[in-house]
């Protein structure tokens, strides 16, 4: 009841607390941050592997499982691990305590992930370890088609004209495009004239191979000047790769 005693007896001192009370409550919603998808702390980091041409079950035997075991036994402070495997590809998710700290977690999965490759199939590729949070997901996608451009060009558009004025966008995050074909040059192999020269698909592949290299080079100095030294190692245009040779058979080079 001293709360009635105190209006009664106050009026006008319980009139300006109210009033006060009223301006800075406005103001406080005014003035408050909002955010559509706040902030939340459920560290994730993922292994990603690739090795092209195996198998998603053998994936899993020789790659999937061995890093999971590799990361458990090894890394502190790990909730749980997702994996997904594929033809080629393996997906292995470290899902960490909220305690955790992130950045000696992340440091601890690079580490044990590239120790464990000499125990993998031979030419196994370092992973591409990535780390997000809850929070990041896409608020936007967007499709690009076109009537009169190829699905190259449409790639090529977007690459080189949408995507960079995107990335200017304060605060955005613009991930790679997918959908059009990547820029490849295709090798078609005359099978008549292949084994009328005795040449077999794989020597072909191995010339190929072989003499379309990017090499580093260097610099050369004559006297006070200086020039830049590039070699013939790699075709410049699509018509060069019909002119490698192939095989040598005594002293025919076909």
């Amino acid at each position: 009841m001293w709360i009635v005693r105190l209006a009664l007896g106050k009026p006008y001192t319980v009139f300006v607390l109210g009033l006060m009370i009223l301006i800075l409550g406005i103001t406080a919603i005014v003035r408050m941050p909002s955010d559509i998808f706040p902030q939340i702390n459920i560290p994730v980091v993922s292994v990603i592997w690739n090795y092209k041409g195996m198998p998603a079950d053998e994936m899993q035997n020789a790659i999937t499982r061995f890093s999971e075991a590799s990361i458990l036994n090894n890394v502190s402070d790990v909730a749980r691990l997702e994996s997904q495997t594929y033809n080629g590809v393996a997906v292995v998710r470290a899902y960490f305590n909220p305690t955790v700290k992130i950045e000696e977690a992340l440091a601890s999965v690079v580490g044990i992930s590239q120790s464990i490759r000499g125990r993998m199939p031979p030419s196994t590729q370092p992973p591409i370890i990535v780390r997000y949070s809850a929070t990041e997901v896409p608020v936007l996608q967007l499709g690009f088609a076109s009537s009169k451009m190829t699905e190259a060009q449409v790639g090529d558009y977007f690459n080189t004209r949408i995507r960079p004025a995107l990335t200017q966008v304060f605060g955005a995050r613009v991930s790679l495009p997918f959908g059009a074909p990547g820029r490849a040059i295709m090798v078609d192999l005359n099978q008549e004239a292949l084994l009328s020269k005795g040449i077999s698909p794989d020597e072909v592949i191995q010339a190929v191979s072989a003499q379309n290299l990017t090499l580093p080079t260097g610099n050369v100095k004559f006297g006070e000047k200086e020039y830049s030294v590039r070699l013939n190692s790699q075709a410049e245009v699509v018509d060069a790769l019909n002119h490698i040779p192939v095989k040598r058979i005594g002293e025919q080079i076909i």
